[in-house]
């Protein structure tokens, strides 16, 4: 029996509201609002670099955006904590913040906690909202050295525990200096790990029982790494990026768990190498996601898109281009079943599957003619304080970083439905999967599939983490109807464990996936 085609249905009704900041939407799947924060904003010094910055939160008080004000360059600015009141932003506290981008977390008992770095050193303000008014208590953080421009982070777990980092160092040696506050104690601990090079634009998630991963990107003069600056080039490169982690922070020190560098080859000493705009997300089988640009020697001088997967334990799991269309600033993250959404600065959603490399079609947003630029999106994630759910609340700066949009996207009636509705244009495919059979199997089961016209076609086998198990059909096919036998084993002829498994069918940009359940 054929199984039936599947593809993303997405409706979208407009509903123009009486006021020129704001555009409310009523849609089965994809954007529900957008609106105007602020147009006050500090531009780009202080408030729109690094990458790195958790912004805006979601509690059951409502929505909080923070965003800084004020000030000329690296002048010390003002943050500013507004409230979503309807379809409108409400400032309900603001204090001095330095020059670094402040940061915002969520409690999971609705408290919130904006982090910040005043002259003084670093302070958290912390408070529960209340219909829309909020009072905060101020303390200071310590083991954070003062004035360090952009080079913090900070996280929070989904028990509470929260991290405050900060990267840099002098130009002989690296280090991550961090705060860990622990919920069930009350208490701040403070640590110092020594690094071999500067990192900075860090990404921290805490976890509980201790458990904490780092993400960052090197920042280093060329000469400092044996290259040769390029004629006309910025001083600095930015071109590996690390994933630190320990399992104990009290006992155990931060460990690599991943490395991605693009290396100057021996023909291009002088050729700008670049990994950046890059962003990290920890899902829900504790991988870790990292999106970033790629340009160098490896990506032929050109812009390159990617996505790596690094497992629990720090293998790399994936290491590919993002699909046509993801490009600029990218982030990735799960709904509250655990489907993978990527969304692109270009307005495009794609949906990604349950492995969050299985890729859709995508829906195009309208940010009603807005840009996403600088530090990209700032997402309410588990990251920040907010947990996974199928609403997801979002910003970004705009207009040189002087102003600040705020927009919604639901994904709770994300479905997959038969494209034999009458009432929908058909959209013809290169191929198509029919069921594999048996399924669940035990020794081997076979996958048909359809192919629609001439064309390349990739049938592969990956696991529940992402990695690829088996090669079963790559090359030229012509229309007609194939199958392939997967008996189980893995590339190097060894029989893989019991579990869950993914066949994905490639071919013209079109992607399909089902699941192989393999029982011993």
């Amino acid at each position: 029996m054929e199984r039936i085609l599947l593809k993303v249905v997405m409706i979208m009704t407009l509903t123009v509201i009486i006021n020129v900041n704001t555009v409310a939407m009523s849609a089965d799947f994809g954007l529900e609002r957008i609106n105007m924060i602020t147009n006050e904003a500090s531009g780009n010094q202080g408030n729109s670099w690094g990458g790195h910055q958790c912004r805006i939160v979601r509690t059951e008080d409502g929505v909080f955006a923070v965003y800084m004000f004020g000030g000329e360059n690296d002048a010390p600015k003002v943050w500013r904590l507004a409230w979503l009141d309807g379809d409108n932003w409400k400032v309900i506290a603001d204090d001095s913040g330095g020059n670094s981008p402040v940061h915002l977390l969520a409690s999971p008992d609705g408290v919130i906690n904006v982090i910040g770095w005043p002259e003084t050193g670093t302070v958290m303000w912390s408070g529960k909202p209340k219909n829309g008014a909020i009072t905060l208590k101020k303390q200071t953080i310590g083991g954070l050295p003062k004035n360090s421009v952009i080079y913090y982070a900070a996280g929070i777990s989904e028990n509470g525990d929260i991290c405050v980092t900060n990267s840099g160092g002098n130009e002989s040696q690296g280090q991550f200096r961090w705060s860990f506050y622990e919920k069930d104690t009350d208490k701040w601990t403070y640590h110092y790990t020594r690094l071999d090079y500067r990192y900075c634009y860090s990404y921290v998630f805490p976890l509980p029982d201790g458990k904490l991963s780092i993400v960052s990107n090197r920042d280093e003069p060329w000469s400092r790494l044996g290259y040769e600056a390029p004629d006309g080039g910025f001083g600095y490169v930015f071109n590996a990026i690390r994933h630190w982690h320990t399992n104990d922070i009290y006992n155990e020190e931060l460990t690599e768990y991943g490395y991605l560098v693009e290396e100057p080859s021996d023909e291009q000493l002088s050729v700008q190498c670049y990994m950046g705009y890059h962003n990290a997300y920890l899902d829900t089988d504790g991988r870790m996601h990292i999106i970033y640009r790629r340009y160098g020697p490896s990506t032929e001088s050109k812009n390159s898109m990617q996505h790596a997967i690094f497992s629990e334990e720090g293998n790399m799991l994936y290491n590919e281009l993002l699909p046509d269309g993801a490009e600029g600033y990218c982030d990735i993250f799960q709904d509250d079943r655990g489907q993978f959404f990527l969304l692109s600065s270009t307005g495009l959603l794609f949906p990604a599957g349950d492995n969050g490399i299985s890729y859709g079609e995508p829906l195009e947003l309208d940010f009603q003619g807005h840009q996403v630029e600088y530090s990209g999106f700032w997402l309410a994630t588990p990251r920040s304080g907010t947990p996974r759910d199928s609403i997801i609340d979002g910003a970004f700066s705009t207009n040189g970083g002087t102003s600040v949009i705020y927009f919604r996207l639901t994904l709770y009636n994300f479905v997959q439905t038969s494209t034999t509705d009458s009432t929908e244009e058909s959209v013809p495919k290169a191929c198509s999967f029919a069921l594999n059979t048996p399924n669940p199997f035990n020794i081997s089961t076979t996958l048909s599939y359809m192919v629609s016209k001439d064309t390349e076609v990739i049938l592969e086998v990956y696991d529940i983490l992402g990695r690829k198990v088996r090669h079963l059909a790559d090359g030229k096919h012509t229309k007609g109807t194939y199958s392939a036998i997967w008996n189980g084993k893995d590339y190097t002829g060894r029989d893989v464990t019991s579990g869950l498994y993914f066949a994905r069918l490639t071919a013209e940009g079109y992607h399909d996936t089902i699941k192989l359940v393999l029982i011993k």
